[in-house]
């Protein structure tokens, strides 16, 4: 019983030492209790095989933001993160009746997605308007056509939901490799 404890606490002090070396203390917690909203959002709504079937709109490649930022400073990872979680953000302030998520767990998400925002703009700053990577704002453009095309559909909203929370999930890889 001990042994999962060190475990997690050694996973915590790991990913912690990475945060602090981006200099945003809380980034990595904020996206473990994002990422920990989003999961039964995900997992109560239809299935993906069913909506896969059902959309008109082919499907869209994941974002590898892992390989985007291999190459990047610490700052343009900090950048690279912020923009992430700022078209997340976005995605989610637009047409969320249609969502097949209960509204009060949307609304948690989102409060937590704002957290996580205004923690990324004390560490980052406020991006100028023409910064940030294209390949990021193209792939998020991509996911709202897609919504758009899909008419917000239920289904739409699903697989969307499944792109984020991958994009969300490499966040802490990207922390850790930033000490390499």
């Amino acid at each position: 019983m001990a042994l999962p404890c060190i475990w997690r606490l050694w996973v915590a002090s790991i990913l912690l030492s990475g945060t602090l070396s981006l200099g945003c203390q809380r980034l990595v917690t904020q996206n473990a209790a994002t990422l920990q909203k989003l999961k039964p959002m995900l997992q109560r709504s239809r299935s993906v095989l069913d909506c896969v079937t059902s959309i008109r709109t082919p499907l869209i490649l994941p974002l590898s933001l892992l390989d985007l930022t291999a190459n990047l400073t610490v700052e343009g990872k900090r950048l690279a993160i912020r923009q992430t979680v700022d078209q997340v953000n976005q995605i989610f302030s637009h047409k969320l009746s249609t969502t097949p998520w209960n509204p009060t767990q949307l609304e948690e998400f989102r409060g937590l997605l704002y957290q996580q925002l205004e923690e990324l703009n004390e560490c980052v700053g406020e991006p100028a308007s023409d910064s940030g990577n294209q390949r990021i704002h193209q792939y998020f453009q991509k996911l709202k056509e897609f919504l758009e095309l899909e008419r917000y559909s239920a289904c739409a909203w699903k697989l969307v939901g499944k792109q984020i929370r991958s994009s969300l999930q490499k966040i802490p890889a990207i922390v850790g490799k930033s000490l390499k």
